[in-house]
């Protein structure tokens, strides 16, 4: 207990006393102008705190934004994935042909109605694609 007492003492002290004295320091200009002016040292001395924003913003964008292969963001996560692109033929007689599109068929890419667990966890409407000839 008395290690978690002194860690978050310690954790208080350098955001309460060490970084608003650290931050006082830091030769921000009172207008956007005036960094324009600023000395090469100056700037080595602000480079930590732009660092840190620029980083923050990284992720804030990343997380929010996403970007064309965001981390997570794939739909299929068992399905042929050492294939560059996953494709199947079905030839079929009979009335129907039910179709998965949510990527959770056990069966694939025959539905398994799998779809129905991930619509009620996630709220969503997806459903198969339900082939059937032309009457």
């Amino acid at each position: 207990f008395q290690a978690r007492s002194t860690t978050m003492e310690a954790f208080k002290t350098a955001l309460t006393v060490s970084l608003p004295r650290y931050l006082a320091t830091l030769p921000i200009p009172d207008e956007v102008g005036g960094f324009a002016t600023l000395t090469n040292d100056e700037w080595i001395s602000l480079a930590p705190v732009i660092l840190v924003i620029l980083a923050h913003v990284m992720v804030l964008t990343s997380f929010f934004v996403g970007g064309a292969k965001a981390a997570g963001t794939e739909i299929n996560h068992s399905v042929k994935k050492s294939d560059e692109k996953v494709v199947d033929m079905i030839e079929f007689k009979g009335e129907k042909l039910v179709l998965c599109r949510c990527w959770k068929s056990s069966k694939f890419p025959l539905c398994d109605g799998a779809h129905n667990e991930h619509n009620k966890c996630c709220r969503d409407n997806v459903g198969p694609v339900i082939v059937h000839p032309k009457k």
